[in-house]
């Protein structure tokens, strides 16, 4: 193992990888996404824009944005900060 990542509160339900590999999304039942540096292991973003479970992660093809699906029936798209 290599490390791990954990500052969720409840269980991780989707991840997703950058196309460029450098960012880690995280998905979980607390209602947060996180990004997490691969590099590093440390969160650098962190978003609570759900009012429920977030249940899976989409990443474009470009790296421009990430939907979201969550069990408080929405989908959310998001732009994705440069790294």
């Amino acid at each position: 193992m290599i490390r791990t990542l954990a500052e969720h509160t409840r269980d991780v339900q989707a991840i997703a990888i950058t196309p460029n590999g450098k960012i880690l999304v995280s998905g979980g039942g607390d209602t947060a996404i996180k990004l997490w540096d691969l590099g590093t292991g440390k969160v650098v973003e962190s978003w609570s824009d759900h009012a429920d479970a977030v249940n899976a992660i989409a990443i474009t093809p470009d790296g421009k944005r990430l939907i979201s699906c969550s069990a408080d029936k929405t989908v959310k798209v998001w732009s994705m900060p440069v790294y």
